[in-house]
């Protein structure tokens, strides 16, 4: 990448600092390491693993750059190449005007918001105080993350340490936004009798949301069982306007164990998918993987027994996002039982039952963009369509519209067509049906066959 100094900036922890731009005009950013530097290494290291923190109240670090020295040094140097923050330190601020309530309410939240995503990666600040933490506005972003913080670099031992340094920290910096703004000292002092000696971030968010009525405390077990009673109910609603509506009446930090909940008690049926949805596009990075976690256990556990059904319509419910999210081997895994349960695909026009066998099989038609390997499910739902009138209609049942997207390569094309050429001669009713379905190329190519 590309890197133009434009002015330095000053000294930070561990080197100059400069504002910069990179090669598509972003400006950034960069903190100079120089080859004497004794914690070069170790900065390197870090930063490398804080690039993989994204989250609006941390600065983002974008890459590790080798570059000219802005110095005019004769050697090359590396620069670690960060956000910019234009704002001021937090401790400058306070120093400042009162703060009006609603800055001193979020930039309080977005400093929970920005150490509880920290501590989810196992990485403790080290040095927190207002000087490493800047303001825009409503705005703020925690900066100057000491070295050796990730959890990796450091023992179980020093990492818990180290946290209760940054809580011990966050405690404080909290109240002194409080007696700084228009709370005033009666709230801050509310805020410290709220919390025991060795209170965490989830017990500081609740007070602090409580003192300054950001949010009504919330029972969150009392909210989770009153979302499943309702999604239990005989008379859920399947349309959009109801899963809205449910979805406003449950507090928002109880959307993720919801979603955990209705994995383990199996509690998903297709009238839910809309609202399940409606769940999932609220979350958090780390509350998908939460869900994702406990719905790829349940996918293990239960698809091989053929009590796949819940599961698989929460993972229709997530979506793409949600079949990316699950572990590889478990993808993979469902990938090839759903492939393979397509071959015993049978549908009678004449039963009422219709669909006899392949019902697992079925999912192919949602999920086969996801797949990792569609020729081999092109290959099944071929051999189906050679085989005989029960397994043809069920070809035609579930998969017509998406043959063309199943298909490839011009082989995979040719092989779906002829099928579909024995299916019309044997007179595969659901097929003929939905022959208009298909493109005109391939309707061509059919009647040619048949």
């Amino acid at each position: 990448m590309k890197i133009e100094p434009v002015e330095k900036l000053g000294a930070g922890a561990f080197g100059d600092v400069w504002r910069a731009r990179d090669e598509i005009g972003r400006d950034v950013a960069i903190k100079i390491i120089r080859p004497d530097d004794p914690f070069g290494a170790q900065a390197i290291a870090h930063a490398r693993a804080l690039a993989q923190v994204d989250h609006p109240n941390i600065v983002r670090v974008f890459s590790v750059e080798r570059i000219a020295d802005p110095d005019g040094g004769a050697e090359d140097v590396t620069c670690i190449v960060m956000e910019l923050v234009e704002g001021r330190p937090l401790d400058e601020r306070l120093r400042g005007s009162i703060l009006p309530k609603a800055e001193a309410r979020s930039v309080g939240r977005g400093l929970i918001a920005g150490m509880k995503h920290m501590v989810d990666r196992k990485i403790a600040h080290g040095d927190l105080h207002g000087g490493n933490i800047m303001t825009t506005g409503d705005d703020v972003k925690i900066i100057d993350i000491l070295l050796f913080s990730g959890g990796s670099q450091l023992s179980a031992t020093s990492f818990e340490n180290r946290l209760r340094r940054d809580l011990l920290a966050l405690r404080l910096t909290l109240q002194e936004i409080l007696q700084c703004s228009e709370f005033g000292p009666a709230i801050a002092a509310r805020l410290s009798d709220e919390l025991a000696v060795n209170a965490g971030l989830d017990d500081m968010e609740r007070a602090f949301n409580d003192v300054t009525g950001a949010t009504p405390s919330v029972n969150l077990e009392a909210s989770v069982s009153s979302a499943l009673e309702r999604v239990n109910d005989e008379g859920f609603v399947d349309t959009p306007a109801y899963a809205a509506a449910l979805a406003e009446e449950i507090p928002r930090e109880a959307y993720a164990d919801v979603l955990i909940r209705v994995v383990e008690q199996g509690a998903c049926r297709s009238v839910h998918i809309p609202f399940m949805t409606v769940l999932w596009r609220q979350l958090q990075q780390e509350e998908r993987g939460r869900v994702l976690e406990a719905l790829a256990g349940s996918i293990d556990r239960n698809v091989p027994k053929g009590r796949w059904g819940p599961a698989v319509q929460l993972l229709a419910a997530f979506g793409a996002e949600g079949w990316s999210g699950l572990k590889a081997t478990t993808r993979l895994r469902l990938e090839g039982q759903i492939t393979n349960n397509a071959l015993a695909g049978h549908v009678d026009i004449y039963d009422p039952a219709r669909t006899k066998g392949g019902h697992l099989g079925t999912w192919a038609g949602i999920f086969y963009p996801y797949f990792s390997d569609r020729r081999a499910l092109v290959a099944n739902l071929a051999s189906l369509l050679r085989q005989g009138w029960y397994t043809q209609n069920y070809v035609g049942q579930y998969f017509m519209a998406a043959l063309p997207y199943v298909a490839e390569t011009p082989e995979d094309r040719e092989q779906l067509i002829q099928g579909l050429a024995v299916a019309v001669r044997n007179d595969a009713r659901i097929v003929k049906d939905k022959l208009e379905t298909l493109p005109i190329d391939w309707r061509n190519a059919v009647a040619s066959r048949s």
